[in-house]
């Protein structure tokens, strides 16, 4: 009967269930110690914990407040650890975001537009970021490119091994003294030789992983880790500094500054160290290909590049 007897209703701002725990425990805290003031107790909670500057002042010099001060303390921190931020500015930003974003939900009708035929990228996009098999398919992807690598690269292997073979015979045969030769044939001429051997898996490799990135792939790649990253403790956004450590390290560390606090960006550069970047991905590729057969070399480049 009363609501209906004032001229309006007065507006209520109801809050995520962290913050409302927060603010019940400080009003019931001013309402236990009595504390006389024009203000509700829960717009006085709300405002101590937006950090406003006149009611802080107003209660600074109260009695209460060395008692109040350290619940202040930890409820911020509890806020702040809820929206995975260090500023509680921006965590009731969000919180006002959200409610509004609830206000348009419940009062604001929208009609559907007539369905529009899909583009072929969104096309391709709903199968590439699809939850269930978009990850098989970024594996299956890189595993392809690894194989391709070795068995495209075996080709003009062939012929390098095969030059600079013949090459040894050639200078090899003008050379009198058997020390000498050996150094040049057996030690100068062999060892760049197996060097260059591998210049072409090298060359192959970077040009597919080019590839991907240009065509805007390990972006949606980025898009679709973000709740695989949300289980080890990482923002969704860790894996942007991580895809970029695949690179190089140095940018890696600092794309690391878009994450919000510094727990993330801690945790992400510390983990950066461990990625395979590409100051690291020809010798990759040497071992491989030195170490193991064509048949299988796809497969230990592709397990080494994976696991970091």
């Amino acid at each position: 009967v009363e609501v209906y007897e004032k001229p309006k209703v007065e507006p209520k701002l109801v809050f995520s269930e962290a913050v409302e725990e927060e603010i019940e425990t400080i009003a019931a805290y001013l309402q236990k110690h009595k504390y006389k003031a024009k203000n509700s107790y829960r717009n006085i909670a709300i405002n101590l914990l937006k950090e406003n500057k006149k009611t802080y002042e107003k209660l600074h010099d109260e009695p209460i407040w060395t008692e109040l001060q350290p619940i202040l303390i930890e409820a911020a921190k509890h806020i702040e650890l809820h929206h995975d931020t260090d500023d509680i500015k921006e965590a009731f930003a969000e919180e006002y975001a959200s409610f509004n974003r609830g206000i348009v939900a419940e009062v604001v009708k929208v009609k559907k537009p007539l369905k529009e035929e899909k583009t072929l990228t969104e096309k391709i996009d709903s199968i590439l970021i699809h939850p269930l098999y978009g990850i098989p398919i970024f594996l299956f992807l890189m595993w392809g490119l690894f194989q391709l690598t070795f068995v495209l690269g075996a080709v003009p292997m062939d012929w390098i091994d095969a030059f600079f073979g013949w090459l040894g015979d050639a200078v090899g045969a003008t050379i009198s003294n058997d020390d000498i030769r050996s150094l040049v044939v057996d030690g100068l001429i062999s060892g760049v030789g197996a060097v260059i051997l591998f210049t072409p898996n090298i060359i192959i490799l970077f040009i597919g992983i080019a590839l991907l990135e240009s065509t805007g792939y390990m972006s949606r790649v980025a898009f679709l880790l973000d709740g695989f990253f949300h289980k080890f403790g990482l923002h969704g956004q860790s894996f942007i500094p991580l895809v970029t450590g695949f690179g190089c390290s140095i940018p890696a560390y600092m794309s690391a500054r878009i994450l919000k606090n510094d727990r993330d960006r801690l945790l992400t550069l510390f983990i950066i160290s461990f990625m395979s970047c590409g100051a690291r991905l020809p010798v990759y590729v040497l071992f491989a290909g030195a170490f193991f057969s064509e048949s299988i070399a796809g497969n230990v480049l592709f397990a080494i590049y994976i696991t970091g």
